[in-house]
């Protein structure tokens, strides 16, 4: 399979993303809120476009069920459990959580995380490995209607928790068991999306002023989150959720335009390249790094103004988590507990 230069550089920026906004939970001073919430939005979609790089890559499934699980899952789940078992007696070594609180833990680890909240998207991608084969042979055998039509019926659900601006309790943000939309609903929508955009990308990737439309349409979405975000946030999580429409049209608008920007090899897709592979290992590490830098190198949460502590600390994560993953990388062990690959 030929390399996709623009998935190199999403990843790299959907890795920073992630990065991002996670640097942005830590200041809550009342004068950095506006600041922190634009950075809220900006990041959001980060996990999101992780999901639909998978669903590019790794759809349809052209190999033997068994044979994907093995590749997929040793890959993933030996990193998953040795650093969250590291942050697990690390927090109780710091007295962060007590010694009653490790049974509750250890019986969570193989269903869900409450260790490290940002290990939320590991468990979810696991549920996506383990129904990409199922899908797979749909994929195959339907044509580009087939999977607009899935990816209609995942719209539609993706629009349905606003109707709780006008009845509350309407719909919940984790879905219904009994929804019609039940099944077609959840983080499955964005690896689809992920397949249909590189199979059959937008047509804006081909217009003269795609950009321009993109961009458009990527503003058009922050102005209703941000709106709604400052001024009534009892329906923050409506708009802030992953699984609503904004956030699905922001991933749309995110890819398509990466799609236009790195069509060809250049140095920016070579960096990226170098860097893709390291992607993994920082976010396994990144929430420890995070911490540590906000304490001990700007010695509180709420020394500096957000517009300036939070850009510094993010871009000296990001780079602090690149070049330590890089490092130990370079023990054979510790590759495999990152997950670096080895080309």
């Amino acid at each position: 399979m030929n390399r996709l230069c623009y998935i190199d550089c999403l990843r790299v920026f959907a890795c920073f993303l992630v990065v991002t906004i996670h640097c942005n939970y830590i200041p809550t001073m009342e004068c950095n809120k506006i600041y922190t919430q634009l950075l809220n939005v900006i990041g959001s979609p980060s996990s999101e476009l992780f999901l639909a790089i998978s669903g590019c890559l790794l759809i349809p499934v052209k190999i033997s069920q068994g044979e994907f699980y093995r590749k997929r899952f040793s890959k993933l789940i030996v990193p998953l459990l040795f650093w969250s078992l590291f942050a697990l007696f690390l927090y109780y070594y710091i007295g962060r959580i007590s010694m009653k609180d490790i049974p509750f833990h250890l019986l969570a680890l193989p269903y869900k995380s409450t260790i490290i909240g940002p290990f939320w998207f590991m468990y979810a991608i696991i549920g996506m490995y383990l129904i990409a084969p199922v899908i797979s042979p749909f994929l195959l055998l339907n044509e580009k209607k087939g999977v607009e039509f899935l990816l209609s019926l995942w719209g539609i659900s993706l629009i349905l928790p606003y109707f709780n601006f006008i009845y509350e309790d309407y719909y919940s943000l984790t879905g219904s068991y009994t929804s019609p939309l039940y099944m077609f609903s959840g983080y499955m929508g964005y690896m689809l999306l992920g397949y249909y955009l590189r199979k059959y990308p937008s047509k804006l990737t081909s217009h003269k002023y795609g950009l321009l439309y993109l961009f458009g349409i990527y503003v058009a979405t922050l102005i209703p989150i941000c709106v709604i975000g400052f001024y009534c946030p009892q329906y923050r999580s409506l708009v802030m959720d992953n699984l609503q429409l904004f956030s699905a049209i922001q991933v749309y608008v995110i890819f398509s335009a990466f799609q236009i920007f790195f069509t060809t090899e250049n140095s920016v897709t070579k960096w990226a390249k170098k860097i893709t592979r390291y992607t993994f290992g920082v976010y396994l590490i990144h929430v420890f790094v995070i911490e540590y830098i906000y304490v001990h190198i700007f010695g509180g949460y709420e020394t500096l103004h957000a517009s300036i502590e939070i850009p510094c600390v993010i871009m000296i994560s990001f780079i602090s988590c690149i070049v330590i993953v890089c490092i130990l990388s370079k023990v054979s062990v510790m590759r495999k507990l990152l997950g670096v690959s080895s080309k």
